[in-house]
């Protein structure tokens, strides 16, 4: 069933769309949408009853999957923008309305030292090599990160000397799969 929340970002992700031909089509008093949209009220489930086949018109149904989806940002050369890109984009979707997941996947951590998280009790490393859980911390609303620092760079030489090291990383990162893969992953708001 369609929410508030969700007939919100809808409308946020469809700018373009006449609010006031939409109220019409679903029978709504006039100012309704206008209204929650602005923050003034909350749909109620008449509303929101009414509303759920006038959106499904409109594309709402591309929305109903609720799947997540991996951005990476990866170079091997140094220097080029990846830690910067993988901020700012991270940044502007979350002020979309995506909830995103940064994952600091570089042994430098410098995408973790620029949100200001210096020091770690947990990280990424932890999380793939020791079978604990993936750490996030909360930077800001809808913006989420997987720290890392220098001892991620230990990771491939602990790798290397285990049988299978190879092999064990890729099964970690599939136990991950949806929750993380790479530096950037956005996911609809709920």
């Amino acid at each position: 069933m369609l929410t508030h929340e969700e007939t919100l970002l809808f409308f946020r992700r469809k700018p373009a769309l006449s609010v006031s031909a939409i109220e019409k089509q679903a029978g709504l008093p006039s100012g309704t949408l206008a209204k929650a949209i602005s923050g003034d009220r909350t749909l109620n489930d008449k509303h929101l009853a009414a509303l759920y086949p006038v959106l499904l018109e409109y594309g709402y149904a591309e929305m109903a999957e609720r799947k997540a989806r991996i951005i990476s940002v990866v170079n091997h050369k140094g220097g080029v923008g990846k830690t910067t890109t993988t901020l700012n984009l991270g940044k502007a979707l979350s002020l979309a309305g995506f909830r995103v997941l940064l994952v600091d996947m570089d042994s430098q951590g410098n995408l973790t030292q620029s949100l200001g998280q210096d020091e770690l009790d947990k990280q990424v490393v932890h999380a793939l090599l020791k079978n604990e859980p993936l750490p996030i911390i909360p930077i800001a609303k809808n913006l989420d990160l997987a720290p890392s620092d220098l001892e991620l760079a230990y990771a491939d030489l602990e790798l290397v000397q285990v049988v299978g090291g190879v092999n064990q990383l890729k099964m970690h990162w599939l136990r991950f799969a949806g929750t993380m893969i790479s530096f950037l992953l956005t996911v609809p708001p709920l």
